[in-house]
């Protein structure tokens, strides 16, 4: 007997949504929320939590309870943005417009 003989062949069936299952685009798109550090806590969490010299446990837990946050409040992603990008506007404005 040879391999697969015992099997039906594989058949791939194309299915179409019912109304129900359909969801529109505008229903199921997320926006990130962007911006420095301290934008982003306060924002999600309501104060600074971090400093300079956190260590990386204390950091880890941090990033997961700021996710937790922007998840409950709809985010679907954090964009973390260096003083460099805040600075330059040109920059942020064509990063915004590529969300919209």
């Amino acid at each position: 007997m040879r391999s697969g003989e015992s099997f039906s062949p594989l058949v791939l069936e194309r299915r179409s949504f019912t109304d129900d299952q359909k969801i529109s685009r505008q229903e199921s798109q997320y926006a990130p929320i962007i911006g420095d550090d301290h934008y982003i806590e306060v924002e999600l969490i309501g104060r600074v939590e971090s400093s300079p010299n956190m260590s990386v446990p204390k950091r880890l837990a941090l990033d997961a309870k700021l996710r937790r946050a922007a998840l409950r409040k709809g985010f679907d992603s954090i964009v973390l943005l260096t003083p460099t990008a805040i600075d330059n506007s040109r920059m942020i404005a064509e990063f915004l417009e590529a969300w919209n």
